[in-house]
C-alpha cells in the first residue's frame, strides 16, 4: 500500500486488513479531491503517524487494543492527545457541506473498530443520489489473487513487471507481447530497486 493511504492500524504493525481498512484509504483520497492536494503526505512511518495524530486525532492511551506492536504502541503514547482541527477548518471550502464532512470524519476514525464500513458509508447522507441497495451487491467470500496473479511463487521485481505487463496487454493487446526492459535484463543487468520498475 501506499504510505499516504495507509490505515493506521497497517502502519501500527497488524498483520490482517480488514475491509475498513480500505475505507481509510477511500477516506484520504475523498480528503483529496476535496483539498485538491495530498491529505496526509508523511514523508516516512513516524511522519505519517504523526501526521494522522494532528489531523484526525488519536485513541486514548487505554483504547489502544488493536495495535499489535508493543513498540509502535509506545510510540503512538509518546505523541500528544490533543484534539484535532474541525474539518471545516481543514477544509474551509467546503465548510457548509456538512454531509461531506461528517461523512469524511466517518471514514478517517483511528481506531478500526469505530471507522464506518462501506455498507454504512453507502447509506450515509452525502451518498443519498448514488446509493442503490438493489445494484449493491455483495461478496460472501474472500477475494484471493491465487495462482493467476503469481502470487504463490517466489516474487522479484522482474516478475511483478511481467505480470503488470500480461495484465495491461488484455487491455492494449497492440503493445508489444514482452516487456521492454526483458532485453535489457536478458543482457545480464539486474534491477537493484523498485524505483527501477
Amino acid at each position: 500500500m501506499t504510505r499516504w493511504y495507509t490505515a493506521p492500524e497497517i502502519l501500527l504493525c497488524n498483520e490482517e486488513a480488514t475491509p475498513v481498512a480500505d475505507v481509510w484509504s477511500v477516506g484520504c483520497i475523498f480528503a483529496e479531491l476535496l483539498a485538491r492536494t495530498v491529505f496526509l503526505p508523511g514523508e516516512d512511518f513516524t511522519s505519517q503517524l504523526r501526521l494522522m495524530r494532528e489531523k484526525v486525532g488519536r485513541p486514548n492511551d487505554d483504547d489502544l487494543d488493536f495495535v499489535t506492536s508493543a513498540r509502535a504502541r509506545r510510540f503512538l503514547a509518546s505523541l500528544p492527545n490533543q484534539a484535532p482541527p474541525p474539518l471545516a477548518d481543514l477544509f474551509p471550502a467546503h465548510a457548509g457541506e456538512t454531509n461531506a464532512l461528517d461523512l469524511l470524519r466517518c471514514m478517517l476514525v483511528f481506531h478500526p473498530d469505530r471507522r464506518i464500513n462501506v455498507e454504512r458509508a453507502l447509506e450515509h447522507p452525502f451518498l443519498a443520489s448514488l446509493h442503490n441497495p438493489e445494484d449493491e451487491p455483495v461478496a460472501n467470500f474472500s477475494f484471493s489473487y491465487g495462482d493467476d496473479f503469481g502470487v504463490n511463487e517466489d516474487m522479484n521485481i522482474g516478475r511483478v513487471r511481467e505480470l503488470v505487463w500480461e495484465e495491461m496487454r488484455k487491455c492494449h493487446p497492440e503493445i508489444p507481447e514482452v516487456h521492454p526492459s526483458a532485453q535489457v535484463m536478458a543482457l545480464g543487468r539486474t534491477v537493484e530497486s523498485k524505483s527501477e520498475i
